[in-house]
């Protein structure tokens, strides 16, 4: 994995079906210093998970089962039909952006130019989530997960990820 720069990046996403190769390279990642691990982590034995879990919680390492993310999309079909339309339309996919334009710093979200035509559903400020309202106010390295039309995103995308401290 270092031979080949695998943990030279500043997100590692772990899927393997084998848990226990997911926690092994991850806990592997983190001590080489890879900022952030997300790793799929299906295992049966509730007790050899409790464990693994914790292990991966003291290293900062974050975790998903499949089970847990099916039943959380079968919630969201059944509680919001319309946002689960969004999230499985090819049309309206997932998609984040970063502030890195300094000319947005503390613009409220109701401010944003076609903010109408996305919905910014979270914000990630130091890896913490916040739920967005209008009156919320941006910071240079916020991380918007919204979703919209391929043009609007893209739109934002050009104003919000412009380089310009």
């Amino acid at each position: 994995m270092i031979t080949n720069n695998v943990f030279d990046t500043d997100i590692l996403v772990l899927a393997h079906k084998e848990a226990s190769i997911n926690y092994n390279i991850a806990l592997k990642a983190k001590e080489y210093g890879v900022p952030r691990v997300i790793l799929r982590l299906d295992v049966r034995d509730p007790r050899k998970r409790m464990e693994m879990e914790e292990e991966l919680k003291i290293h900062g390492v974050e975790f998903f089962s499949m089970f847990d993310v099916n039943v959380g999309m079968l919630r969201n079909a059944i509680e919001s039909p319309a946002a689960f339309d969004l999230l499985t339309k090819t049309e309206f996919r997932l998609n984040e952006i970063t502030v890195t334009n300094a000319k947005y710093v503390d613009m409220m979200i109701s401010q944003l130019p076609e903010v109408t035509q996305v919905i910014i559903s979270r914000i990630f400020r130091e890896h913490e989530p916040i739920i967005p309202h209008g009156t919320t106010r941006l910071e240079l390295g916020d991380h918007l997960i919204l979703s919209g039309s391929n043009e609007s995103v893209e739109y934002l995308r050009t104003l919000l990820e412009i380089n310009n401290e």
